[in-house]
């Protein structure tokens, strides 16, 4: 015998509209900006090796390791290969930037052409 009125599978999520993703963005990364946990660099591309120690150390003398994003305009794998195996660090595309990216890490990095694609992609209509 079958059950009467059965569970049936179903998709119950929910897409939000873009412009209040956008908005979400605009908020989060103001949140960031006026809590001082921005730095801006001109690029992020100079690592020379791919080794995760120099990357490692660089960023402990520089900003103590906290929980770190670091989004780029340019992919570039040495950066990408140095801090895959850095705990708490994680290298992005300016275009994956994402709110819970943003909230998740402590100090954020951004690369000065990051900046304006992103001012680019938010701008108010």
């Amino acid at each position: 015998g079958g059950v009467a009125f059965a569970p049936k599978p179903r998709d119950h999520s929910t897409e939000l509209p873009r412009k209040v993703q956008e908005m979400g963005l605009r908020v989060a990364l103001s949140a960031k900006f006026a809590q001082d946990q921005i730095t801006i660099v001109e690029t992020l591309q100079e690592l020379e090796s791919t080794k995760t120690r120099e990357l490692h150390t660089i960023l402990d003398a520089t900003y103590g390791l906290p929980r770190l994003l670091m989004v780029t305009n340019d992919c570039s794998s040495n950066l990408e290969l140095a801090a895959r195996n850095i705990p708490n660090c994680e290298v992005i595309h300016v275009e994956e930037t994402n709110v819970l990216d943003l909230m998740t890490y402590d100090q954020l990095i951004i690369e000065k052409s990051a900046i304006e694609t992103l001012e680019e992609y938010l701008k108010p209509e």
